[in-house]
């Protein structure tokens, strides 16, 4: 999968077509349909406006790892104790965060 098939598979995510795409992130409507058909790929600019206008991963987009979309977190909203263990499921490993989540939702589940 490349740039142009993970932009394609963005705009299919979002139901979004190439001139509402091209509006949103202020990227010229010619440019966008450009990166789609990979005739050239977006330079940095275009790549900085999709991520930020989009809450794209940058790091999806380039190279196709990770997460489509950021989570943005209020911090300002989170406990200390909240902050801490946030920190503590992103600092361990696939595994442990596979076994965090089932941990909290067997908890979450014997507590309703």
């Amino acid at each position: 999968m490349n740039i142009s098939d993970r932009l394609k598979a963005l705009l299919d995510a979002q139901s979004l077509t190439i001139k509402a795409f091209s509006e949103l992130t202020e990227i010229p409507y010619r440019s966008v349909q450009n990166y789609l058909r990979e005739e050239r790929d977006p330079n940095a600019e275009a790549l900085n406006k999709i991520c930020e206008k989009m809450n794209v991963n940058l790091n999806w987009l380039i190279t196709g790892n990770g997460e489509m979309f950021i989570n943005k977190i209020d911090n300002s909203t989170l406990t200390s104790k909240e902050l801490e263990l946030i920190e503590k499921v992103r600092s361990t490993t696939d595994l442990g965060q596979k076994i965090i989540h089932q941990t909290a939702t067997m908890v979450s589940e014997e507590l309703k």
